[in-house]
C-alpha cells in the first residue's frame, strides 16, 4: 500500500506541473493549444520520462517486496514444519530411551531376583552364555585373519571347540566359583571401616590368585585339555610343565586388579556375572590388539582368561596369551 501511494503521488505531481504550465501560458496570453509546444520541450519530455521511469521502478520494487514476503512466509512455514518434525524425532528418541530404560530395569530386576532365588543355575547360564559370546568373537577374528586372498574359503564355526570348553566353563565358573565366592564372602568379613573392607578384598583376591587358580584351575584346565584332545598322560604332563608358569603369570597381570575390584566394590550376588563380563572384555581387547599375522584362539573361561595365539610361522606352534575362551580341541599349545 505504501508503494501504491508513492506511485499515485508521483502521477498527481506530474499532473499538477502540467496544470501550472498551462496556467503560466494563459498568463502570458497564449492559447492552450499554443502551450502544447512548451509541453514538447526537451526539459518537459525528460521530466515526463523520469516520472514514468520512477513509477516503473516503484512498481517493480513493490512487486519484489511482495515476492520476498511470499518467499519469507514459505520459508518460515517450512522452517516451522522442520522444527516440528525435529521435535517429533526428539520426542520419539526420548520415548524409545525411556522404554529401553524401563525394559532394562525390568530385566536387571528379574536377573537380580534369579541370582537370589536360583544362584547356581543363574551362574551357570551366565558363565556359559558369556563364554560362548567370547568364543564367537575369537573364532570370527580367526576366520577373518585366515582369509588372506579373495578366493580363500571361509573358516567354519568350530562347534566342538565351543561345546567342549563351554561345558568346562559351566563346571568351573558356574559351579566351582559359585561355591568358592560364597565361601570367601561368608568367612572373610569386610569389617565396619573402609580399611578393613579393603584388607578383606586383598585377602580374598590373594586366595583366588594364589590358591584356587594355581592349585585347582590350572591343573583342571590341563586335564580337560588333554581329555578333549585325546592326548596321552605323558603329553598332558609335558604340556602342563611347559606352560604352567607362563599361563599363571599372564593370568596375574590382568586378574589381580579385576578381582580386587570384584571383592572391594561388587555385591556378592553380582560377583560371578562381573567376573564373566570382565573375561569377555579381556577377550575382545586381546582380539583387537593382537598382531595382524597372529590368530587369537580362545582357551579358557570367564574367571581366568587364558588363551593361545597361533604363530604364522608354524601352524602347530602357539604362543600363550591371555584370553577368555577356548583353544580348539586339535590345537597344540606350546610356549
Amino acid at each position: 500500500s505504501t508503494m501504491r501511494s508513492l506511485v499515485l503521488g508521483t502521477a498527481s505531481t506530474m499532473r499538477s506541473l502540467v496544470l501550472l504550465l498551462c496556467a503560466a501560458s494563459a498568463a502570458e496570453g497564449l492559447h492552450p493549444l499554443q502551450a502544447r509546444p512548451l509541453l514538447r520541450a526537451p526539459a518537459v519530455q525528460r521530466a515526463r520520462v523520469s516520472a514514468v521511469s520512477l513509477a516503473d521502478l516503484l512498481l517493480l520494487a513493490e512487486h519484489q517486496a511482495r515476492t520476498a514476503a511470499a518467499i519469507s512466509s514459505a520459508v518460515t512455514a517450512r522452517y516451522g514444519a522442520e522444527l516440528a518434525s525435529l521435535a517429533d524425532l526428539f520426542s520419539l528418541a526420548e520415548h524409545q530411551a525411556s522404554t529401553a530404560a524401563v525394559v532394562g530395569s525390568a530385566v536387571a530386576a528379574r536377573y537380580g531376583a534369579e541370582l537370589v532365588e536360583h544362584p547356581l543355575q543363574t551362574h551357570v547360564v551366565t558363565a556359559v552364555s558369556l563364554f560362548l559370546v567370547g568364543d564367537a568373537i575369537s573364532q570370527s577374528t580367526q576366520a577373518a585373519r585366515a582369509i588372506r586372498e579373495p578366493g580363500d574359503a571361509p573358516v567354519a564355526y568350530d562347534v566342538r571347540r565351543a561345546a567342549s570348553f563351554g561345558l568346562f566353563s559351566a563346571m568351573w565358573s558356574g559351579v566351582f566359583q559359585s561355591w568358592w565366592f560364597d565361601l570367601l564372602n561368608g568367612n572373610i568379613s569386610g569389617g565396619t571401616t573402609t580399611a578393613e573392607h579393603l584388607i578383606a578384598a586383598v585377602e580374598k583376591t590373594a586366595l583366588c590368585q594364589l590358591v584356587s587358580v594355581p592349585l585347582a584351575y590350572l591343573p583342571l584346565f590341563f586335564v580337560v585339555q588333554g581329555l578333549v584332545r585325546g592326548w596321552s598322560v605323558e603329553r598332558t604332563l609335558s604340556q602342563a610343565q611347559a606352560n604352567y608358569r607362563p599361563l599363571l603369570q599372564r593370568n596375574w597381570s590382568f586378574w589381580w586388579p579385576v578381582q580386587f575390584v570384584q571383592f572391594g566394590a561388587v555385591a556378592a550376588e553380582w560377583q560371578l556375572p562381573y567376573v564373566s563380563a570382565a573375561a569377555l572384555v579381556w577377550a575382545i581387547i586381546l582380539s583387537a590388539a593382537s598382531e595382524p599375522t597372529a590368530q587369537v584362539a580362545v582357551s579358557s573361561l570367564a574367571d581366568i582368561g587364558l588363551g593361545a595365539a597361533e604363530s604364522s610361522a608354524d601352524p602347530n606352534e602357539f604362543v600363550l596369551v591371555a584370553s577368555a575362551a577356548s583353544a580348539g580341541p586339535d590345537d597344540d599349545i606350546r610356549v
